[in-house]
């Protein structure tokens, strides 16, 4: 389930895969904050390189026949840094939304980085990329304690050419609200309010006469218990 924390071998790498079958422009990303979720680095197709010897293999822009990205994250590199956490992002940077796709995801965990890119008896996480949005954050990685943290979060802004650098705000934002939810037990209110954060550019927490939304919480809502449960909680 969403929040769940899954320790990671004690190894020096762990290297980020994405795959996908398309004619569309798939990039994967990592963004490296501290414990106060301030920037210190970001490694996607137009920075490759950071801490250490963590780097992306590089951009690929059609993936018609099928393709792959990589990341290599050098975790070692990363404690001497202090770096906090690892968000994990993927956008269609072209704008189809995954639901269209093939794509899938993960990653394995190593003790160095070679030149054999895709080791099966590495793989760690696999999953599926289906949301019908553009942009995808399936994970988050705790340096310190060693974890992963499955957040399973999407992006509302189904924007062409969406990257680090024009998402980063909003991007933290949802980081940081997808780690409350894993650290404390939240009332419906607050998982509600975490939803629409990671799904609306605007929140209204009274209704106004004459917008018309996308989705509404209210006391309705509370009523409907079965799809609370497959909906929010899974």
């Amino acid at each position: 389930p969403r929040g769940s924390r899954i320790k990671i071998a004690d190894v020096n790498f762990v290297r980020l895969y994405t795959y996908w079958k398309h004619h569309s422009d798939v990039d994967l990303g990592a963004i490296l904050l501290d414990k106060d979720f301030k920037v210190k680095s970001t490694i996607n197709y137009y920075s490759l390189s950071s801490f250490g010897e963590s780097c992306h293999s590089g951009d690929i822009r059609n993936g018609q026949h099928g393709a792959t990205e990589f990341i290599d994250l050098d975790l070692k590199a990363f404690r001497s840094q202090k770096v906090k956490y690892v968000g994990v992002t993927i956008y269609s940077y072209s704008g189809e939304k995954f639901s269209e796709m093939e794509c899938f995801a993960g990653f394995m965990e190593r003790e160095r980085p070679d030149q054999k890119q895709f080791d099966a008896t590495t793989i760690k996480q696999k999953f599926d990329v289906t949301s019908n949005t553009t942009q995808a954050i399936p994970m988050i990685f705790d340096i310190e304690n060693n974890e992963f943290i499955w957040i399973d979060l999407s992006g509302s802004e189904d924007s062409l050419y969406a990257n680090h650098s024009n998402t980063e705000s909003k991007l933290i934002q949802r980081i940081k609200a997808a780690l409350d939810l894993s650290n404390t037990k939240l009332t419906l209110f607050e998982l509600f309010e975490l939803h629409s954060i990671a799904r609306a550019d605007k929140i209204h927490y009274e209704k106004v006469e004459g917008v018309d939304y996308d989705y509404i919480f209210d006391l309705e809502k509370l009523k409907d218990l079965d799809e609370i449960m497959s909906k929010y909680l899974d």
